[in-house]
């Protein structure tokens, strides 16, 4: 029996990526949750001496394709993983950021955007069937769409709170980030089970 594992990962800050035959990824990550939010404790990398900024934050959307290609039956032998993932490994503040809670909940604010993002992939993924011979192209198809529009709207909302700057509107897309991600709470559970033709 031989398993097949794709993944691919978005990150605000690193290029898409495409990766094979690995599980999933580093240990210590945090795993996006309603009821863990971050903190500073949770920016462990070594801020660099010479960088300009204040903080630096890691966030992914990372999908894990699992496939057992050993038989001809992929409808039962098919799942798809979607998580996203803040990386503390990668993830750094001087100590002038830490005094600052509005910089701290502009990027929890990212990181809830990027789980966001991966609700409407799963609601798209779920609600679609797939063809037995394209299931590849058309989960790469549809990957592709909501990579784009995770970079659209991660800048978008750095552009429209002036990178948390602008206190009004950060809480504006809070309200509207939360209101849709409780909307899409169906959508929640990571473990996708696609459905064929």
């Amino acid at each position: 029996m031989r398993v097949a594992t794709i993944r691919l990962f978005i990150s605000f800050f690193l290029p898409f990526s495409l990766a094979y035959g690995q599980t999933y990824p580093e240990p210590n990550l945090i795993t996006w949750s309603k009821e863990q939010r971050l903190t500073w404790y949770d920016f462990k990398a070594e801020p660099p001496i010479n960088k300009y900024m204040e903080y630096h934050a890691m966030s992914r959307i990372e999908i894990f394709v699992k496939i057992n290609d050993s038989c001809n039956c992929i409808h039962s032998n098919f799942s798809v993983d979607i998580a996203t993932f803040f990386y503390p490994s990668q993830s750094w503040a001087k100590k002038l950021a830490k005094v600052n809670l509005k910089t701290l909940q502009h990027e929890q604010l990212h990181f809830d955007l990027s789980e966001l993002i991966a609700r409407r992939l799963r609601k798209v993924l779920l609600t679609k069937t797939f063809s037995k011979k394209k299931y590849k192209q058309q989960v790469m198809k549809a990957w592709g769409k909501y990579k784009r529009m995770f970079f659209f709207e991660n800048r978008k909302f750095d552009n429209e709170t002036n990178g948390g700057g602008l206190l009004g509107e950060q809480e504006r897309w809070r309200a509207e980030v939360i209101n849709e991600l409780t909307a899409l709470d169906d959508f929640s559970s990571t473990r996708l089970k696609l459905k064929f033709e």
